[in-house]
């Protein structure tokens, strides 16, 4: 199994780091790739990782945050919302 980002419990349970903020290490083929890092994006990406035969990318937009206090502190989520920085404050017609 090859993961992309450093998701601990992906496939075998072990943490699979790798340098998110370029492509090095990336291959030029997958057998699925995930577009949204979101909660259902990594589920999906964890339940296909569960065969160890099969390679998956997941690709999610924006900058390297691993590091960042106010993504790793629950207490500062509140923060993070119409900050430009983090919330791109992207719009949708409301759904019916």
């Amino acid at each position: 199994m090859e993961s992309v980002l450093p998701t601990p419990g992906v496939g075998t349970g072990t943490s699979h780091q790798a340098d998110t903020s370029s492509t090095s290490g990336v291959s030029k083929q997958y057998d699925f790739i995930v577009i949204g890092g979101g909660t259902s994006g990594l589920v999906i990406a964890n339940r296909l990782t569960e065969n160890p035969e099969v390679t998956v990318l997941v690709v999610e937009a924006g900058e390297n945050r691993k590091e960042d206090p106010q993504i790793l502190t629950p207490a500062l989520a509140s923060s993070l919302y119409d900050n430009p920085t983090y919330d791109w404050g992207f719009l949708s017609v409301p759904q019916v």
